[in-house]
């Protein structure tokens, strides 16, 4: 008969166990949670768990076990000798068996005695094994009065719990591991003005407190006598141990002189212990020992060993602890004390230092002396050409083989530890700037704990700034010491450049606002300005402004990082809703107000633009463009720099990035206002006209001679056209799109050239120049019969001869303006020409730009918002034309470009 756990419970059971298990807290405290437990589970009378190198055992027994806890409890490993047994199968449970014993009260079958189980009512028991990477660290075993089998249920049930009681040790294990790194880091800058003797004496010290032993001996090994002598120890070593030496001719001690390796001896004074030192060891009652040799460049140094009182099996965490106070140990007996000591100062001396060029040569020198060698470099990660570029060399005459400011592959530099070649000629691609370099060490310039954007959430990483490199003309010339030696100066370093690189981005980008709020500078010229200060001085490849409309999008209206042609294809793509079903990541990033870093997946993307813009390469950051009142929601601005050398946007650069667009949304949203001033500055005029010779008409219609009527008539006619003009401007800038189209039969040069010249003859006299100084070919006004909206050319017409009035020079003998026109095989093309002041050839691509004056424009004192010539411009496309600057100054020349495919009827206009 068997009894079997309710498996309704069972759920409930798991439950309870995971959430014991992954609990926050003390390792202790979940245990005893666990063993709580475990006896509730089984309806067990008495539970433990035992854990071999832990002094502590978690027991819990019913109410009625009194005397219990009196009895003797485990000791040592895999041993229980409680209860007047004499041990466990500790053969199965180190085979990772599940143990089982029954009729405890006829015979005890090796658990306990039969007194003992008849008087606690312990007829069957069972114990699973507690292991970790294939090490058995403990037990936990119920027992019980009932005598029935235990079932599979219950089985697998204890073999879970076992496998639970891993998680809070291995938790505890990891804090463990930390808090030793930590105290390796802070003895190593602690003991800098120690004398030798004392510094072994706190290495030996701090190893017994991390490991929880009881003794530590550090050897020194004398290259003369291959003797090993004590030259450190704790205090509970007596003097005549420490007198006590080892040689290294004996068989027993050169084994454990083996380079790299650790040694676990378990018990020491056991007959079939094959080691040294059985009298001293069993005097001082040590029952298991540590050992691992000391090497620096490849020499012996000594060896280091620690020792329990009780049977002992060291975890592979803590064998690695023991190897890195051993390379700590090893330096100081290699008298390198004295760059212990120096290091504390070249820290200090690193903190204070305000400029980047100074941080590194500072910290290549100290490197440089705490190794003893001449030459090195310090070289810095370059994430837009993904390089790392050498910013600070040593010299060492007719040897250098790279010259300051050249580079290296990036990729090949990027490592989160130190990397040691001990011989070049071996390694193909090692990045050595002297030709007969053998030995190279690389350390890392690494910000260990840097805060990283992830989504909208921050998490913290390694951030790597360059690479610290030491070289030197013999093999094997550097060892484990140097590479902690070096990797704390380059930690300290980063952190310098960090400190000092914050800094100077703030203060580029105040600089920048300075001036873009004393220049005056149009809209064109300051978004030009914002996104080259976001790419020089934040280091983003990719810049995006995009705008918010006023038809409820959200539209790319500002690139850097792109060619011409692909900014405009990128700009026609980029054109989002802000509401409906499928919205963008742009659209969620304004309705979630927060700076977002998406991965690579993100199903926000469009993915149409992801793919044809290859920003599968870059990491992204997404910073929204709200007024400071949080009144207006203006954009976005999304900035990227390739993820090849760096993956991740840190919240720093995202941090300075933020203040930065504060400060673009505000000055776009005053540059919107002053362009809207203007707009309607030029829009005052005509209408002012407009009421002033419809007043005239009304006073004097009756006296007035015909003449005079249709020239007040065509002022009129041009005024309207003008603010027409100005009405397409305020519609466009606000984001609204064309008018709908018109088309009708036009004869282009008699009906729009000719008629806007008449219209312009006002203008031209106001500005005191002559009319006969305007020329065309009467013999052209009746080609070009095209159908297309003519309403929208005159529009075209008018900037363009408007520009050349307000755009002239004073002088009216220099102004002229002529109108020629041309054809080929499939255009029209209409030539504007003037010699007003012209356009500098660094101005010749950006004339089309929305918002964009040349400073030539701007000096001349003439209003204007920059919009009319990226209008006209956009026009003439729609049309399936095109208008182009031919010639920039003397005479400064327009082509209006017309194809001949609009000379067919369209097949939808009526007769």
């Amino acid at each position: 008969m068997t009894l079997t756990i309710d498996s309704s419970n069972v759920l409930d059971v798991l439950r309870r166990l995971s959430s014991v298990s992954i609990s926050e807290g003390s390792a202790q405290r979940s245990l005893e949670k666990l063993v709580d437990l475990c006896r509730e589970t089984f309806s067990a009378r008495f539970c433990i768990i035992v854990i071999f190198d832990n002094p502590q055992v978690y027991r819990s027994m019913s109410d009625d076990l009194s005397g219990l806890e009196e009895c003797t409890w485990p000791c040592g490993p895999l041993r229980i000798d409680f209860l007047g047994s004499d041990h466990l199968d500790e053969s199965l449970l180190s085979l990772g068996v599940l143990v089982e014993k029954y009729g405890l009260d006829k015979n005890g079958q090796g658990v306990a005695s039969v007194a003992a189980a008849i008087r606690f009512g312990f007829n069957a028991m069972m114990a699973a094994p507690i292991t970790s990477d294939a090490q058995l660290l403990g037990f936990i075993a119920v027992f019980r009065a009932s005598t029935a089998c235990f079932s599979v249920t219950e089985k697998e049930l204890l073999s879970l719990f076992a496998e639970h009681t891993i998680i809070p040790l291995e938790r505890e294990i990891r804090r463990q591991l930390e808090s030793t790194f930590q105290v390796l880091n802070d003895l190593t800058r602690s003991l800098t003005s120690s004398s030798t003797a004392r510094f072994l004496k706190c290495i030996a010290e701090s190893v017994c407190t991390l490991l929880h032993v009881d003794t530590c001996v550090i050897w020194e090994y004398d290259s003369q006598s291959h003797l090993l002598r004590v030259a450190g120890c704790t205090s509970n070593v007596n003097d005549e141990y420490e007198s006590f030496t080892l040689s290294e001719d004996d068989a027993r001690v050169r084994v454990k002189l083996t380079e790299g390796v650790v040694w676990q001896t378990r018990d020491v004074i056991a007959e079939d212990a094959d080691c040294v030192g059985k009298e001293p060891a069993r005097a001082h009652k040590w029952a298991s020992l540590l050992s691992t040799p000391m090497h620096v460049g490849g020499r012996l140094a000594g060896l280091l060993e620690v020792s329990t009182q009780s049977p002992r099996t060291f975890l592979k965490w803590e064998k690695e602890v023991f190897q890195a106070f051993a390379n700590e140990v090893a330096l100081s007996l290699h008298q390198l004390q004295s760059r212990v000591a120096e290091l504390d100062g070249v820290l200090k001396e690193l903190d204070g230092v305000h400029n980047e060029r100074e941080l590194f040569r500072l910290a290549l020198k100290s490197a440089l002396r705490v190794v003893g060698v001449s030459r090195g470099w310090i070289g810095k990660l370059n994430i837009l050409k993904g390089t790392c570029d050498i910013w600070e060399q040593a010299e060492e005459r007719d040897q250098r083989i790279r010259a300051l400011n050249e580079s290296f592959d990036g990729e090949k530099l990027i490592y989160n530890s130190a990397r040691r070649i001990d011989d070049a000629r071996k390694h193909q691609d090692c990045c050595a700037c002297w030709s007969d370099t053998r030995s190279i060490l690389t350390v890392p310039l690494i910000i260990e704990n840097a805060e990283i954007r992830v989504g909208r959430t921050v998490e913290f990483g390694k951030k790597q700034i360059g690479v610290l490199v030491v070289e030197s003309p013999q093999a094997g010339a550097f060892f484990n010491l140097d590479e902690v030696r070096l990797s704390t100066i380059a930690r300290a370093t980063a952190n310098a450049y960090e400190r000092i690189d914050t800094d100077r981005k703030y203060a580029s980008l105040n600089r920048i606002e300075t001036e873009i709020l004393a220049l005056g500078m149009s809209v064109q010229e300051t978004v030009d300005r914002i996104l080259q200060g976001i790419q020089d001085t934040l280091g983003f490849s990719f810049v995006n402004i995009s705008e918010v409309t006023d038809d409820g999008r959200i539209r790319s209206e500002y690139l850097a990082g792109l060619s011409v042609s692909q900014a405009a294809r990128f700009r026609r793509m980029a054109d989002h809703p802000l509401v409906g079903d499928k919205l963008g990541i742009q659209a969620d990033i304004l309705r979630l107000r927060e700076i977002d870093v998406p991965a690579i997946d993100d199903p926000r993307f469009d993915w149409e633009i992801f793919r044809e813009f290859n920003q599968q390469n870059l990491v992204r950051v997404f910073v929204p463009m709200i007024t400071s009142a949080g009144s207006r929601i203006v954009g976005t601005v999304e900035a990227g720099y390739p993820r090849k050398l760096r993956p991740n946007i840190y919240e720093r650069d995202a941090k300075v990035l933020s203040s930065f667009v504060t400060f673009v949304t505000e000055v776009l949203e005053q540059k919107r206002e002053e362009v809207l001033e203007t707009i309607m500055h030029e829009l005052r005029a005509p209408v002012a006209a407009i009421r002033s010779n419809v007043s005239f008409l009304q006073r004097r219609s009756d006296e007035l001679p015909s003449r005079l009527s249709q020239r007040k008539l065509a002022d009129l006619a041009l005024d309207a056209e003008l603010v027409l003009l100005q009405v397409s401007k305020i519609e466009r800038f606000l984001g609204g799109s064309a008018p709908e189209s018109s088309i009708q039969r036009t004869v282009v040069f008699r009906d729009i050239i000719i008629k806007s010249v008449n219209q312009v003859k006002p203008k031209i006299l106001e500005a005191g120049f002559d009319l006969a100084r305007v020329r065309y070919n009467s013999q052209d006004a009746g080609r070009m019969v095209l159908y297309l909206d003519s309403a929208k050319v005159s529009q075209v017409v008018l900037n363009l001869l408007i520009n050349a009035i307000k755009y002239a020079h004073k002088d009216p003998s220099r102004f002229a303006i002529q109108i020629e026109m041309d054809e080929n095989a499939s255009q029209f093309v209409v030539m504007f020409k003037d010699w007003g002041i012209g356009i500098n050839a660094e101005y010749e691509d950006r004339i089309f730009e929305r918002g964009f004056r040349t400073p030539e424009a701007r000096a001349s004192f003439v209003t204007g918002s920059g919009l009319g010539l990226n209008i006209a411009g956009n026009i003439m496309r729609e049309l399936g034309g095109d208008l182009k600057l031919a010639h920039r100054r003397n005479p400064t020349e327009f082509h209006m470009i017309l194809p001949k495919a609009l000379k067919e009827r369209p097949n939808d206009l009526g007769s």
